[in-house]
């Protein structure tokens, strides 16, 4: 468990050295956000882009990692949080889509059970709660971007628990925002732009899927995005993620040129790729309403470079 205070400072030479860059690239002062805040999941990839805004901007919060809250207990959810906190920021997740076909029950305890205990409490403290859903609540096939009230059609296991997820805190009836994101990636954890660098280092050959359209997401400017949003006041649902639409192949080749890599990419279709569960064709979110509210969204492009440059190895 994180604690940190306004007065606290910072904690880590590597947060301190991205403090200054981090309130850059947010461009917006969050000195409004609600205080103290409860994140929780902080060790993710989105957890730990909340906990270096917030740690960066002074905000009073405590951070929780998987192995210190089970959100998937209605007790233990019920414990820790109380009506001092705020602000409940919720990173947490079931994150292996294929894994997911074979652990059902353990994928809906925490992609619904989770956020329903949380939302319910929530409601009980009068608490605003931030969840994140994901671009595949809808089935994929579509001929444009996706909105916001676009009806969903989740398709795979980890898709009707993210959907499910969203439904209950919907249903709850406490202050929520839930904000859809798709392709996160960021300079840590387990992420494709992180795989693909490993690969195109090590290897002469990759094989990437080039029929999967979607938009992809850096956990840092999520997580900034995020909260511009709440500082507004913002609730219901937001999509949020880089703008410009692409191809898991052409978001490789892009890493490729950054790196100067040799390695050859070559494009193959999803069915030459079996994986478990099912991957949305077309998972491309509107951004019209997250543009209208926070203004200029950077491209996908100028993400990745601001995240190859910051990338641990």
């Amino acid at each position: 468990m994180t604690v940190v205070s306004p007065i606290s400072g910072i904690s880590g030479d590597n947060t301190q050295q991205r403090c200054s860059a981090k309130k850059v690239e947010a461009s917006l002062a969050f000195t409004e956000v609600p205080q103290p805040v409860l994140l929780l999941g902080s060790g993710g990839m989105l957890g730990r882009a909340w906990e270096e805004l917030l740690v960066c901007n002074g905000i009073e919060h405590v951070s929780l990692g998987h192995g210190e809250l089970d959100v998937a207990r209605r007790d233990a959810v019920d414990g820790a949080l109380h009506k001092s906190y705020r602000l409940v920021v919720n990173c947490t997740a079931w994150t292996d889509v294929d894994g997911a076909e074979t652990n059902e029950t353990s994928a809906f305890a925490v992609n619904a059970d989770g956020p329903q205990f949380l939302a319910q409490r929530c409601r009980q403290l009068g608490v605003m709660l931030v969840h994140y859903s994901t671009d595949y609540v809808f089935r994929g096939d579509a001929t444009r971007p996706y909105q916001e009230q676009d009806p969903v059609d989740p398709q795979g296991v980890y898709a009707k628990s993210k959907a499910e997820g969203d439904q209950c805190i919907q249903d709850s009836g406490c202050r929520h925002l839930i904000i859809r994101i798709s392709g996160l990636y960021a300079p840590w954890g387990k992420n494709f732009m992180r795989t693909m660098v490993r690969l195109l280092q090590s290897k002469n050959h990759v094989r990437v899927v080039n029929d999967q359209r979607l938009r992809v997401t850096s956990a840092t400017e999520a997580a900034a995005g995020s909260m511009g949003l709440v500082k507004l006041g913002i609730e219901g649902i937001v999509n949020l993620a880089g703008e410009g639409d692409r191809t898991w192949y052409e978001f490789a080749c892009q890493i490729g040129r950054h790196l100067g890599s040799k390695c050859e990419i070559e494009p193959v279709r999803t069915d030459q790729y079996p994986v478990a569960a099912p991957r949305p064709a077309y998972s491309v979110l509107d951004l019209a309403k997250a543009r209208s509210l926070i203004g200029g969204i950077s491209s996908w492009q100028e993400q990745l470079a601001s995240v190859l440059a910051q990338r641990e190895e």
